[in-house]
C-alpha cells in the first residue's frame, strides 16, 4: 500500500487511546489454569520468560507454560521483597471456574539456582515428590489474605511502566500496615491497552485502567457494581461471552460468588450476529443458584499499536454487553 507524502501517523499511547474510547473491557481477560509467580531482581528483561529460573524450563520464550496434565501456567516475575525468593502458584481445580488456591514457598537466596527451577518444574508438572521435598520452605499466608499483582514491567510495556510504579506506591501507602493485604509489582499481565492493569487473586479476576481507590475496592472487595468499568473478566474462564455472563453474576451475588465454584454453559447461539445466551452457576459453596445471560456485540473498536506507527493499523477488539439477565432456579 502507498502512502500519500504528506500523510503523517502520530505516536500515541495505547492505554490513553483505549481509555479515550470509554468501552467496558469485559471478556478481555486472558485464561489460564494457574499463575506461577517468583521474585526475580530488577532490571527484566521485555519478556519474563527469559529470566530465570523460566528460562530453565523452556527452549524459547513463552507466555504461559505447558504442564504435563495439559493445564496452562502463566509465569509472572515479582519484584523481591524482604528476606528470600518468593515463589507463589495459584492455581484452579479442575473444570469450570473457582477461586485460586495459593501455596507459597521462600526459598534460601544461598541454595543454588537449580533448586528454584526444581520447585517451579515441580510446581507445572504437579510432581508431589518434588514438592514433599521442598516442604520445609512453605510459608503459606492464612486464607484470608487478599493479592493484587500489579504490572509495573517498563521494558516490556511503556504504558505500565510509567503509571504502575506511581500507582504501587500511592496504593502501598493506603494500605498501611495491613497484612491481610498484599500488593506486588509484577511483570506484564497482558494488554498493554488496559494500563494500569492487574491481577487479583485468589478470584482470579483481570482489571484495567485502574487508580488507587479502584485498586483498594478490589484489595477491600467494596460493591462490585462500582468495580465493573475495570473488570477484565475471570482468568479462570476461557470465553469472553463466558466472562461477561460471570461479572453480571459477581454483581448480582456479590464477592461471595467470585469464592464459589461455578460453571458457564452455553443454552443459545446466533451465528449471524454473535448473540450468545449463558447460564452461569454456582456448583458448590453459597450462594446456590446462578443467572441466565445474553451477550451480545456491541461494537468492534480499533487497536492501536503503542507508539509510533508507520502504515495505517486495521485490528480490533470486540466489545461485548449483557443485554438480558434473569435469575436461573
Amino acid at each position: 500500500m502507498k502512502l500519500a507524502d504528506d500523510l503523517v501517523l502520530g505516536k500515541l499511547r495505547c492505554a490513553s487511546a483505549h481509555r479515550s474510547l470509554a468501552v467496558d473491557p469485559i471478556g478481555t481477560a486472558l485464561f489460564w489454569d494457574g499463575i506461577l509467580a517468583v521474585g526475580i531482581p530488577l532490571p527484566w528483561p521485555g519478556d519474563i520468560s527469559l529470566s530465570p529460573p523460566f528460562s530453565k524450563m523452556a527452549e524459547a520464550p513463552m507466555p504461559t507454560i505447558s504442564g504435563r496434565d495439559g493445564r496452562i501456567w502463566r509465569p509472572q516475575g515479582l519484584v523481591p521483597t524482604g528476606d528470600g525468593v518468593k515463589v507463589i502458584a495459584w492455581e484452579r481445580a479442575a473444570g469450570g471456574a473457582s477461586p485460586l488456591t495459593r501455596r507459597e514457598w521462600t526459598l534460601d537466596p544461598d541454595l543454588p539456582s537449580s533448586a528454584l527451577v526444581e520447585l517451579c518444574s515441580g510446581v507445572v508438572a504437579a510432581e508431589e515428590s518434588t514438592l514433599a521435598a521442598n516442604d520445609r520452605w512453605r510459608s503459606d499466608v492464612p486464607a484470608e489474605v487478599k493479592d493484587l499483582l500489579l504490572c509495573t514491567h517498563g521494558s516490556r510495556d511503556v504504558c505500565c511502566g510509567s503509571s504502575g510504579p506511581a500507582l504501587f506506591d500511592e496504593v502501598v501507602g493506603r494500605l498501611g500496615d495491613r497484612s491481610d493485604l498484599r500488593i506486588w509489582r509484577t511483570s506484564h499481565t497482558g494488554g498493554h491497552r488496559f494500563a494500569p492493569t492487574a491481577l487479583s487473586l485468589p478470584d482470579g479476576f483481570a482489571w484495567a485502567h485502574l487508580d488507587a481507590i479502584t485498586s483498594l475496592g478490589i484489595l477491600e472487595r467494596t460493591d462490585p457494581a462500582s468495580l465493573t468499568p475495570h473488570c477484565r473478566g475471570a482468568v479462570t474462564l476461557d470465553s469472553a461471552v463466558a466472562q461477561v455472563a460471570d461479572r453480571e453474576a459477581l454483581v448480582r451475588f456479590g464477592w461471595s460468588w467470585a469464592e464459589s465454584p461455578r460453571e458457564a454453559v452455553v443454552v443459545a447461539h446466533e451465528r449471524d450476529t454473535l448473540a450468545t445466551t449463558i447460564d452461569v452457576r454456582s456448583t458448590g459453596v453459597e450462594p446456590q443458584g446462578g443467572l441466565r445471560v445474553r451477550v451480545e456485540l456491541e461494537r468492534n473498536v480499533s487497536m492501536p499499536t503503542c507508539g509510533a506507527v508507520d502504515e495505517p493499523e486495521f485490528q480490533t477488539e470486540p466489545v461485548w454487553r449483557a443485554t438480558e439477565v434473569a435469575d436461573l432456579p
